[in-house]
């Protein structure tokens, strides 16, 4: 099937679109409640401080405020993306002094996910500190796509390894169940999530460099991120699990008590 393409003549462009100077920050809303919505806005603040864009809480609240607003027209469970840009620029790759940013809102109702199966891959490019959600960062994945996609047949989803350590799934942090305990991979090139930073406040799960070796002997795996909050992996690498394991049960717990979650 060929790729369909349109052409267009711009003396500017978007430099989230030219230079990948962009971050995002995503997030659900139930009825209105947001799960720790305040470490959302933190993160986008760090993002943007990266960039080097000095944008104060107040603001980004106003953000949020009209993310939410939007998503409200649309029903009561609904997924949204906020992603900020340095905004439009002529040509070159140095900054604007006082970029204008644009600020894009992108909402779609939460859908129930399909079953999670999993299969180990292996990260080919160099590790780095991830602290918030840069636009950059997701274009290595892309590319790392197209190397795995004979290997990542449906209903399959990646597991990314390297240097055989856990790291993580395409969108989302890992936890891994053995010898009675939930362990969560952390360590260089893992951005850290709201659902598996407050799973570590509570004493449930602890963080740690995860061998790759667990992954032949954990009795229970699960993925967490901020739109399924929590998801039981059903199989890793063929190797069937039982989704229904009573150690779900202490996280499922936690997380049910707090506003804005849904399991």
């Amino acid at each position: 099937m060929p790729l369909l393409y349109q052409i267009q003549d711009r003396n500017t462009l978007d430099r989230g679109l030219a230079y990948a100077e962009s971050c995002f920050e995503t997030w659900r809303v139930l009825n209105g409640d947001v799960f720790l919505l305040s470490k959302h806005q933190q993160r986008l603040q760090q993002a943007m401080h990266l960039l080097g864009w000095d944008v104060s809480l107040s603001v980004i609240q106003t953000w949020f405020d009209h993310a939410h607003q939007t998503a409200m027209q649309q029903g009561k469970d609904i997924l949204i993306r906020l992603s900020i840009s340095a905004g439009e620029a002529a040509w070159g790759l140095l900054p604007k002094q006082e970029p204008l940013l644009n600020v894009y809102v992108q909402t779609m109702p939460a859908m129930k996910r399909a079953p999670l199966h999993l299969q180990s891959v292996e990260w080919m490019f160099p590790r780095y500190e991830k602290i918030a959600k840069l636009s950059m960062d997701y274009g290595f994945e892309l590319r790392a796509m197209q190397q795995w996609k004979e290997n990542l047949k449906p209903p399959k989803q990646a597991l990314i390894c390297q240097n055989s350590e856990v790291m993580h799934s395409f969108t989302a942090n890992v936890f891994l169940y053995r010898q009675g305990q939930w362990w969560t991979a952390k360590g260089l090139g893992i951005l850290s999530g709201v659902v598996q930073g407050f799973l570590l406040e509570q004493g449930l799960v602890q963080g740690i460099v995860c061998p790759q070796a667990w992954l032949n002997d954990c009795e229970a795996m699960a993925c967490s991120n901020s739109g399924v909050f929590l998801q039981p992996v059903q199989s890793i690498n063929g190797r069937n699990l039982d989704g229904t394991h009573q150690a779900l049960d202490a996280l499922y717990a936690a997380l049910s008590h707090e506003k804005g979650v849904v399991l």
